[in-house]
């Protein structure tokens, strides 16, 4: 988990504010403490090499005022570089108290428990690279048996193995707690990711449905407005072909409707991975004849054409007939959309190989935008659909277009024809290349 220099990173900026906070509070207690016993202490030693100097008041005085000044520095001091000078001059204040204040009790036969809680206190509560701390206690801890080994009246065999037992003790809690803050640390950003992946996908959720609220809402208003009207006994009574128009114009409603909860339930299938395939090898050109002839409703309201081309009578290939009719259906359906008034829609049907066939639809509206293009075409998240679908619907089902692909090991792409002069027309063109043979695919 610590290979990433990023995560270590943030990991020592995370640590930093804590140390900041746990030092803050160190300091001001600690300063309490040492402004205590130096108020207390009855006198000097003088046992203590230059106890005029080295005694408790002295010790603790001085001690109390440099802590009280690191506890002001960090809860002022905004500055980075400041505060790891404050925070690194209470570490090594700490040992230095640690030292001084056992130094003056075993020569007074006392024992080494400051360097015991400071060590203990400073592992527990301050963060730092192991590579910088541990040199440190050891250091500290050599240094303090070095200079109570010098001293006579210093019986160092009494506490060389307690200081051996506190030095390794602090060590390995430090490395304990260091590997504890690491592991709290990743798991709280853990977390932190999850909730945002969370949140992004209640408001995915929350604008999908948004959107298709929108899409269903449009064909049930011209269901229900030409149903109103044709209520109308008397209006409508003599002109059948009043009655036959809006009669198509809820038949084409209807579909839509059909077409768009098809769209919703596919995309919850794809969404929980419940898409189940049934293979059979059909004849695409007798599916797509078909599929014109149910879509003439559709393409008669705008006068608009849908032409079929092939080099072949019959072109068999193993696909699912529902879910290719569901892609050609959504392709035909946008391309039937966009283009205008006395506009066509071309299919060709082609062989690539033995293995391959390509179906190219081109219409001849104003094109599908380079972002919208890209946008399916990269869009891997089934819930990403709504940064697709725009006001006419287009998005959802050609992004379910390309998952269904995806599933039929075929393949997608979409462009946008420009036009080379004043005479052409620009369009989109979607080009389709599927597998003869499923399992070879």
């Amino acid at each position: 988990m610590r290979n990433s220099y990023k995560s270590e990173a943030e990991f020592r900026i995370f640590m930093h504010s804590q140390n900041v906070k746990n030092i803050k509070i160190f300091s001001f207690v600690i300063s309490a403490i040492m402004l205590f016993l130096a108020l207390s202490n009855k006198g000097a030693n003088p046992d203590v090499p230059y106890y005029q100097i080295i005694n408790l008041t002295n010790i603790a005085g001085s001690f109390s005022i440099i802590y009280l000044a690191i506890g002001l520095s960090l809860s002022y001091c905004q500055n980075i570089t400041l505060q790891h000078f404050s925070l690194w001059t209470a570490v090594l204040c700490g040992y230095a108290f640690a030292f001084l204040i056992s130094f003056i009790s075993v020569i007074g036969e006392g024992g080494i428990t400051a360097i015991a809680i400071i060590y203990l206190i400073i592992a527990v509560f301050f963060s730092a690279s192991l590579l910088y701390l541990i040199p440190l206690v050891i250091f500290n801890s050599i240094l303090f048996y070095c200079v109570a080994a010098s001293v006579d009246v210093i019986h160092v065999e009494f506490f060389d193995l307690g200081i051996f037992s506190i030095m390794v003790l602090s060590i390995l809690t430090s490395i304990v707690l260091e590997k504890q803050r690491w592991e709290i640390f990743y798991s709280r950003k853990k977390l932190k990711e999850k909730i945002s992946e969370l949140n992004k996908a209640l408001d995915v959720r929350a604008t999908f449905l948004g959107h298709m609220s929108h899409e269903l809402r449009t064909p049930l208003n011209a269901i229900i407005g030409f149903s109103e009207m044709l209520k109308n006994k008397d209006l409508y009574a003599n002109n059948l072909n009043k009655v036959q128009e809006y009669a198509e114009f809820i038949n084409s409603g209807g579909n839509h409707l059909l077409s768009l909860v098809n769209d919703l339930l596919i995309h919850k299938k794809i969404e929980s991975g419940d898409l189940n395939l049934h293979m059979e090898n059909e004849d695409i050109l007798h599916f797509l004849e078909t599929y014109i002839e149910e879509l003439r409703p559709v393409s008669a309201q705008k006068n608009q054409k849908i032409f079929l081309s092939s080099s072949d009578e019959k072109i068999m290939i193993d696909t699912d007939r529902r879910y290719f009719k569901q892609v050609i259906y959504n392709i035909l359906s946008n391309a039937l959309r966009h283009s205008p008034i006395d506009g066509k829609v071309e299919i060709n049907v082609t062989r690539q190989g033995d293995e391959q066939i390509e179906i190219r639809i081109i219409d001849d509206g104003n094109g599908i935008s380079d972002q919208i293009a890209n946008q399916i075409m990269n869009c891997d998240n089934p819930e990403d659909t709504h940064l697709i679908a725009s006001e006419d619907g287009n998005g959802l089902g050609l992004i379910i277009v390309r998952k269904l692909l995806d599933h039929l090991r075929a393949k997608i792409s979409i462009r946008k024809l420009n036009a080379v002069s004043s005479e052409m027309k620009t369009g989109t063109e979607v080009k389709l290349i599927f597998p003869v043979f499923f399992n070879a695919a």
